[in-house]
């Protein structure tokens, strides 16, 4: 528990960070460009420690080997890496064609997001490390990654948001 709170605690509000830099006009400077960099970087590494601090505290409550699990997850990325991250360019290009994102694509995008979420939690990694790499690998293109995030705002805003405020104490 103390390991898991650590490194969570090391984590960097990297979308805030970024905002920051981008109000005061700093992201294009040298400066800006190191932080982002070196937040970055710690945020990978912090998460890559937190899947491994969960994989080891699962592993007894797994039934596979530790190894074939670390095993399984590295096979998972470099296949995600290499070979969906391609496949996932045409959720783009579908987009820039059509100029906005069909239902069709976007029900598709959540099966594979929650596909990936729940292939890492058999694996005996926490299921929110298969939707982090499957967000890493969706393509980064302004207008694909605004539609989605745009789409996908609905359900915080319109269920979550409210449920809040109603029950404060939650």
């Amino acid at each position: 528990f103390a390991l898991f709170i650590g490194v969570a605690m090391s984590v960097t509000a990297f979308p805030v960070l970024a905002r920051i830099l981008s109000e005061r006009k700093l992201i294009q400077t040298r400066l800006g460009s190191l932080t982002l960099a070196c937040a970055a970087v710690d945020d990978v590494t912090a998460w890559c420690i937190l899947a491994g601090i969960v994989t080891l505290v699962r592993a007894g409550q797994h039934n596979a080997p530790l190894w074939l699990t670390l095993a399984g997850l590295v096979a998972y990325s470099l296949a995600m890496a290499f070979l969906a991250r391609p496949l996932f360019r045409r959720f783009a290009r579908s987009y820039d064609r059509e100029g906005r994102l069909t239902d069709d694509a976007m029900a598709l995008l959540l099966v594979l997001l929650l596909g990936s979420a729940m292939l890492t939690e058999s694996l005996g990694v926490h299921l929110l490390f298969g939707a982090f790499l499957f967000g890493a690998v969706l393509p980064k293109d302004e207008g694909f990654v605004h539609a989605v995030t745009g789409r996908l705002q609905a359900v915080p805003l319109v269920l979550l948001l409210p449920v809040c405020f109603a029950f404060p104490r939650l």
